[in-house]
């Protein structure tokens, strides 16, 4: 407490002179009373002491403070992890090579701190980087480094100032200032494992057939346009030194916001009433999604924001889901059973922190379990009924919002496929998101930090009237003319693409009423009632992240490249077709296609033509030519109006998918995402 207090109360650190001897920048440190300030923390981020090192170099720590086993991290690229002793060392290190750098302060520390950064990236080469004190020629004194490399089975870097081997030059800070950066990256880099090569012969030769250049795929990059306004600064507070990827903190964000929003807010489209309530589930492999990271500032948030004022606050239930029941009695409108009547919980909002969401795959998928049902009920905002008669426990006008976390094989392993066409999957936002960082002590956010944004996200909720349980629909939003005619753009054309094949389509059946959601939210965190532009480009980023997240997870490389010649044949056809007026299938196939394409490639591009909403071409019997015998003939053609078109992606304008100017692409010219005809 005493350190955090110290180093909470000094100055960030930009210039000292200690610095400016050694040649280094600051990172991460602070200063008082003329020293700088060195934070060590411990495995968890908790900080233990304080190394404070004076204008001309000498150093000590708090009294009473733990030393071993904590350092000071220097967040860097993840190619090497080097473990040195002191401050101007380990930042002489980082700016050489990029790595990331863990100062352990004294030699008699090295190990504690190797062993402790082994165990939590096992994968990272990890490079002791000794000071070379008491230097012999040919036989220098290495004992504590030496140790510590043999304990973790890692390498020890060792200083070569080659002929300049004066007795005071001992360490890679020295080196730096001699030599120069590059005489410290050589000497760490030569440490660092190369990636194995294969000998030549020894795999057999891959036979051309097998060779295909869209075997692989990179994952989903989001827009930078998703971490809008509010949420976009509790995202980046939130992956701030830390590993949480951005866009898995600003998810978290979306859904305890969405959950706290309750239903005063509202949007009307037709007689239905839509309110800000979202599902979104964090996909990415184990330990590399740290998806509980994304999580920890909105607990913070939470937690902090109860205290100021409760009835702003939602429920947030982690304890897992199993049953309609389950999910109904968290905010139930009262029942009665043969000891005593429970009342009504008024409020009813709820977020539903589901870590395991395999538990609620596995739980859709045993015989008479309803809580697929419920959950539909849910994002819907219906009110959940009973299940059984002997059970009267139901749910009125409920407001529920989910986070959930999953590894991808166990997504595609567990969903059924009831779910992927019962409209469950289909309310859900699915994200890949991954962690890019290696940073073995994250810092906790600033106090100061987590306040301001627990006030603004109060000032948010008040303006949503948040706090007023029970009054529903009373925060009527609307769309300003500009996204109007954005989100008409939008609807008639990239939010009905079915380019990627029925499967996924019906995956991404509701980006229309996901966008209204979005756009809501964004519109609410500014404290207005007016969708703008700006809120439904914001949007439009998150569903185009849901888009291509949900291709990269269900969908195959190679299924991938079968969707596309698909579309590319469709695309042919609607060419054609506009010229001639109508063919049949062997006009296609001859005049068409060139007599290069087979039976089950033109088959999938005239269902796709034909099944789309609207359809764009039809079927018809004509009468065999000159009053010839038989069967009638089966001719295609396109409907009238052309514009029955809309719905049909063009591959060309779907290369992109993450593009922060929809407004200006969208709002005043035909959407980029149509085939025209």
């Amino acid at each position: 407490m005493t350190a955090e207090s110290y180093f909470a109360s000094a100055s960030p650190c930009t210039s000292h002179a200690y610095l400016d001897a050694k040649g280094v920048k600051p990172y991460g440190i602070r200063q008082a009373d003329g020293s700088i300030l060195v934070p060590m923390r411990d495995l968890d981020g908790n900080l233990q002491n304080l190394q404070a090192i004076a204008p001309a170099g000498e150093k000590q720590f708090f009294p009473d403070g733990k030393v071993n086993g904590c350092c000071h991290l220097i967040d860097g690229t993840p190619d090497a992890l080097l473990i040195c002793e002191g401050y101007a060392t380990g930042a002489s290190l980082h700016e050489a090579t990029g790595y990331a750098v863990a100062i352990a302060f004294h030699a008699d520390n090295l190990e504690a701190v190797a062993l402790a950064l082994k165990a939590q990236h096992p994968d990272v080469p990890i490079i002791i980087a000794a000071d070379n004190d008491n230097q012999t020629p040919g036989q220098p004194s290495l004992t504590a480094a030496n140790t510590a490399a043999q304990v973790v089975g890692c390498p020890v870097a060792v200083p070569d100032f080659g002929t300049n081997n004066e007795s005071d030059l001992t360490n890679f800070n020295d080196l730096h200032q001699l030599l120069g950066p590059d005489a410290v990256k050589r000497c760490i880099d030569a440490l660092i494992p190369p990636t194995p090569a294969i000998p030549i012969g020894s795999v057999p030769a891959t036979p051309a057939a097998a060779t295909n250049d869209d075997s692989h795929r990179n994952a989903p990059i989001a827009d930078p346009a998703c971490l809008y306004g509010l949420i976009g600064d509790i995202a980046r507070e939130g992956s701030k030194d830390t590993e949480a990827n951005p866009y898995a903190v600003a998810a978290s964000a979306i859904a305890y916001l969405s959950a706290a929003m309750g239903r005063g807010p509202f949007f009307s489209i037709g007689d239905d009433r839509n309110h800000p309530r979202l599902f979104l589930v964090h996909v990415g492999r184990s330990s590399l999604g740290r998806k509980g990271t994304a999580k920890k500032l909105m607990y913070r948030i939470h937690k902090h924001l109860k205290a100021i004022d409760e009835a702003l606050a939602p429920q947030v239930h982690s304890g897992g889901l199993s049953s309609r029941e389950g999910l109904v009695l968290l905010i139930h409108d009262g029942y009665k059973d043969a000891k005593m009547a429970y009342p009504a919980v008024v409020d009813k909002r709820l977020l539903v922190v589901e870590s395991e969401f395999s538990n609620v795959l596995h739980q859709t998928k045993r015989d008479g379990n309803t809580l697929s049902g419920a959950m539909r009920d849910a994002w819907d905002g219906t009110t959940i009924k009973p299940a059984v008669k002997n059970c009267p426990v139901g749910a009125t006008d409920p407001h529920i919002s989910i986070m959930g976390d999953v590894t991808p094989s166990e997504l595609v392993a567990l969903i059924h496929k009831r779910e992927l066409t019962n409209g469950f999957a289909n309310r859900i936002i699915f994200f890949w998101a991954e962690g890019d960082k290696v940073v073995p002590f994250p810092p906790p956010t600033p106090d100061h930090v987590v306040a301001d944004l627990v006030d603004r996200v109060a000032q948010v909720l008040r303006f949503a009237g948040a706090g007023q349980h029970g009054i529903n629909d009373v925060l009527c939003m609307e769309y300003s003319p500009g996204a109007k005619l954005l989100y008409e753009s939008l609807y008639r054309g990239e939010l009905r693409d079915r380019s990627a094949g029925d499967r996924i389509t019906s995956l991404l059946d509701r980006r229309a009423p996901m966008l209204m959601r979005l756009a809501m939210l964004f519109a609410l965190t500014d404290q207005t009632t007016i969708i703008a532009e700006a809120h439904l480009n914001a949007a439009m980023a998150w569903v185009r992240y849901w888009v291509d997240s949900v291709k990269f997870i269900f969908q195959s490389a190679e299924d991938e490249a079968e969707v596309a010649a698909t579309t590319t044949n469709a695309q042919k056809i609607i060419t054609y077709l506009t010229t001639h007026g109508q063919a049949d299938r062997t006009e296609l196939i001859k005049n068409c296609f060139g007599n290069h394409i087979k039976k089950a490639p033109l088959d999938k591009a005239l269902d796709e033509l034909i099944l789309a909403s609207p359809p764009i071409v039809t079927v018809s019997k004509v009468p065999r030519p000159n009053g010839k015998g038989g069967s009638p003939s089966t001719v295609y053609s396109l409907c009238t109006p052309p514009a029955a078109a809309v719905g049909m992606a063009n591959p060309a304008a779907s290369a992109n998918p993450a593009n922060p100017a929809i407004s200006a692409n969208c709002a005043n010219s035909a959407p980029a995402a149509v085939v025209t005809v």
